[in-house]
């Protein structure tokens, strides 16, 4: 993107900020200067694939993609959240490392940090979430989920249980699919989530949760067609 007709074809190019790939035609190739505008206006997509270590911070080119539907970046390494980014009205994927106040319907992934009530009244038109991390200082901030009431799929990978909410109401009610992931839980608090009422696929993987024993609570899952345990310490 800097400037954006210096990378041409489908190969991977090696620059000072890390590997990226230009998702450009042949047609794109043979772009003149004044050709650049035209180019930026019908982009839907950008992936980027950055150095895990490397720093970056996403520039004012990118409000000149106002079609933008796409915008992967979730290896970048930035250091404040891109307000260019609330400029991109069809936005509907995006994948950072940071977030704000966005009115889109899949992100992944959040820390647990940015699960504030601000951000999360933000995006209240979200239907997929993922949230990633074990901070100290995010005690308790899950419990704001309950917000997301169009929320069907959501992810949780690396959530200790201090994250997790104590009631079932703290979730919404309009989840469908829960992922969790390494984040040691009791095996007693699937009794919270057995009470969610739409609550469909299920999976429980490595070390979601720890102990030998589940006793299932069987007036829970009502509605669950999908089980998945796997790399637990589950015994019986």
């Amino acid at each position: 993107m800097q400037p954006f007709k210096r990378v041409t074809g489908d190969k991977i190019e090696c620059r000072l900020y890390g590997l990226y790939r230009a998702l450009l035609t042949p047609i794109h190739c043979q772009l003149r200067d004044h050709d650049n505008n035209d180019l930026l206006e019908r982009t839907r997509s950008i992936f980027s694939f950055h150095h895990k270590y490397s720093y970056f911070i996403v520039k004012s080119e990118l409000i000149h993609f106002k079609l933008l539907r796409v915008l992967e970046s979730r290896n970048i390494d930035m250091d404040h959240f891109p307000v260019q980014i609330l400029s991109l009205i069809w936005l509907r994927y995006l994948s950072l490392q940071c977030s704000r106040n966005l009115n889109i319907q899949t992100i992944s992934y959040l820390y647990p940090r940015c699960c504030t009530n601000e951000v999360i009244m933000g995006i209240q038109n979200v239907k997929e979430i993922g949230i990633f991390g074990n901070e100290i200082r995010s005690n308790g901030l899950l419990n704001s989920l309950v917000h997301l009431q169009q929320l069907e799929t959501l992810s949780l990978i690396y959530c200790s249980s201090r994250f997790f909410p104590a009631s079932t109401k703290a979730f919404p009610a309009t989840l469908k699919k829960l992922k969790l992931k390494r984040n040691f839980l009791r095996w007693s608090y699937m009794d919270i989530i057995a009470e969610l009422p739409n609550l469909e696929v299920l999976k429980v993987m490595f070390h979601a949760y720890r102990g030998e024993e589940w006793i299932p609570n069987v007036t829970g899952f009502t509605q669950l067609k999908v089980l998945l345990i796997e790399d637990c310490f589950l015994m019986y």
